[in-house]
């Protein structure tokens, strides 16, 4: 009788928590990963690109303010 026990319970057990587990997640989302994360190294060429366009079209207004109808005071792009 004993071992019938033993054998029956571990099987409700399982089932019960698998129905009761799946109840619950199916309620909650899971959390989204960060594209920073997701592509590290991705995002680190991006950022590195962005900073060199920034740069450059920094040295554009710059050579804009600073014409004055000579190439005296422009910087190379």
């Amino acid at each position: 009788m004993i071992n019938l026990i033993y054998t029956i319970l571990p099987a409700v057990c399982l089932i019960t928590g698998f129905y009761f587990g799946f109840k619950i997640g199916k309620t909650l989302e899971l959390p989204s990963i960060p594209e920073k994360v997701k592509h590290p190294i991705k995002t680190i060429i991006e950022e590195k690109e962005q900073k060199e366009a920034e740069s450059e079209l920094n040295k554009a207004i710059k050579n804009l303010n600073n014409f004055d109808g000579t190439a005296e005071s422009q910087e190379d792009i």
